[in-house]
């Protein structure tokens, strides 16, 4: 028998359960991240045109 953090008792069906429906939970998640190499916008500077010439 085995328990987590809180003294609660934990079996492996449910260890199972959760693994076997972790890829439907992604899935069905109306948020995603998507990271774009080399892209940026930390960083802004406002430029005049007299910056430019």
């Amino acid at each position: 028998v085995s328990k987590d953090f809180f003294g609660r008792v934990s079996t492996k069906e449910t260890v199972l359960s959760v693994q076997e429906g972790g890829t439907d939970t992604i899935v069905k998640s109306p948020i995603w991240y998507r990271y774009k190499e080399g892209f940026n916008n930390a960083v802004r500077k406002d430029v005049t045109l007299q910056d430019l010439m």
